[in-house]
């Protein structure tokens, strides 16, 4: 694929992200999110296979299917206990705009390096907009990163779905943490430049 037509696709993708945010939620703006998805594989497929992992969605997937028995008005029993199918569905609408929300930043990390981003926003007079995007592009690698090698050490150390079910909160609580220092991190970067969060 030439520069040319990748740099065209890639203004397509961002056009019809942004079309998505003003549309109203329902079928035809996950629709359009479906667009996006298609048009960030035709970019580049290894962007969705980056984001697409189940390790990566397998936390906020039980989230937001077990919120509709606390949460939400309950229009049917599930195990003995009132559930939410429209709780369901807002959950499932957020998980959903989250992927495609987050395809298009893997897409942006892998085709656009965080010295491109800071020096476009320098060129358009946002040089704090610029220094944001470029931390936040490195930020997502290394919360990827991050994000891999904890679960790695985690499943070597609990073999079996028992082992890596029965400790779900120490590995939270470790995800939990080292998200926390990195953005603690990026935070005492920001207030040694002046620039307010």
């Amino acid at each position: 694929m030439s520069a040319k037509t990748s740099g065209r696709l890639l203004s397509a993708v961002l056009a019809v992200f942004a079309l998505s945010l003003f549309l109203p939620p329902g079928l035809f703006q996950a629709a359009v999110g479906l667009v996006v998805v298609v048009l960030v594989a035709v970019q580049d497929f290894g962007a969705l296979r980056a984001v697409g992992r189940l390790r990566f969605w397998f936390f906020p997937g039980i989230f937001f299917a077990l919120a509709p028995l606390w949460v939400g008005h309950p229009d049917m029993e599930v195990w003995g206990r009132s559930y939410s199918r429209s709780q369901l569905g807002q959950g499932a609408a957020f998980l959903w705009h989250a992927y495609v929300f987050t395809a298009l930043v893997a897409l942006l990390s892998r085709r656009v390096s965080a010295r491109m981003a800071a020096a476009w926003a320098e060129k358009c007079g946002l040089r704090s907009f610029g220094l944001r995007l470029a931390l936040a592009l490195i930020a997502l690698k290394l919360l990827r990163r991050m994000l891999a090698e904890t679960i790695g050490v985690y499943r070597r150390q609990r073999p079996g779905i028992a082992g890596f079910l029965k400790d779900l909160p120490v590995l939270a609580g470790a995800v939990t943490g080292n998200c926390a220092r990195l953005a603690e991190n990026i935070a005492i970067l920001f207030y040694i430049r002046g620039i307010r969060v």
